[in-house]
């Protein structure tokens, strides 16, 4: 009982932080979860299935006390393989609808057209004043259009993390009015839709 009751705890605590561990962290847990749920469901099923047995001799030579506590002590394991199950397929289920993670790269260009100097950065990032700029070579006011794969979001600002924005989700061959006027910009991995 006792180890069910931590493993319902780990369960909660694992669901309660959930939304607050980068997605690195988060995949690192769900992993453990799945694997724990693997492993421990099947040291319960094989104590079940040498305990069921002796439980049916003890009931066929008359010991009721004894053929209880080992019914009791299945119904302990059972709960638990129960409780380790929802673990694995909740876990399943937050792999499955938790932002993607992955190596995502942007690549600004200094010409219209993905044309003239390139720099290609992994996402995420926020590179939002002259030292972040310099630390990616990027030269203040040079970026004129950008490629962002699927699933990342940019946001490039005029000034530091502020002022006029544009927002790109998808390959821009032109900045338009930002062309040449970028001093910041930031960007994220996002769910799909």
């Amino acid at each position: 009982m006792k180890r069910f009751l931590l493993l319902v705890l780990f369960s909660l605590t694992v669901s309660a932080f959930a939304e607050e561990l980068p997605p690195a962290a988060q995949k690192v847990v769900n992993d453990y979860v799945k694997q724990r749920a693997a492993g421990l469901g099947k040291l319960n099923s094989d104590l079940l299935f040498k305990l069921r047995p002796l439980q049916g001799a003890l009931e066929r030579s008359g010991d009721a006390k004894g053929a209880a506590a080992i019914q009791a002590k299945i119904d302990e394991l059972e709960a638990e393989v129960r409780a380790l199950a929802e673990a694995k397929a909740a876990a399943e289920e937050e792999a499955d609808t938790a932002p993607r993670t992955g190596s995502f790269s942007v690549i600004v260009y200094t010409e219209e057209n993905f044309k003239g100097d390139s720099i290609r950065l992994r996402v995420p990032f926020e590179i939002s004043g002259p030292q972040d700029r310099e630390e990616h070579d990027i030269v203040n006011d040079s970026i004129s259009s950008i490629k962002v794969p699927e699933g990342v979001e940019v946001i490039l600002y005029d000034g530091e993390l502020a002022g006029r924005s544009v927002k790109a989700t998808e390959d821009m061959a032109s900045l338009g009015a930002m062309r040449g006027s970028v001093t910041s910009l930031a960007a994220r991995i996002v769910e799909p839709k």
